[in-house]
């Protein structure tokens, strides 16, 4: 096995570990803020197409009428707090 083998297994478990101790909500609010910057250098037009193109038009038109009817509206320091 590499250096790099053994470092990139080191990673791995020390990762393993670490998420094993986490619950839940700490996983979801781990991948909500990874998604959400993950996103966040998108335009709209960026993040609608991305949406067409993984996930269809209707999941945009889906998404969209839930915004209108539900009148939201979230920006990164609405979300909740972060995981880290």
């Amino acid at each position: 096995m590499s250096k790099q083998e053994e470092l990139d297994a080191m990673k791995e478990n020390f990762i393993d570990n670490i998420i094993d101790t986490w619950d839940e909500d700490v996983l979801r609010q781990f991948a909500f803020d990874s998604m959400f910057k993950y996103y966040e250098d998108y335009s709209e037009k960026q993040f609608k197409d991305m949406i067409i193109n993984d996930y269809g038009i209707k999941e945009l038109a889906q998404l969209m009428e839930r915004m209108k009817s539900d009148r939201i509206t979230v920006s990164y320091k609405d979300t909740p707090s972060s995981a880290s």
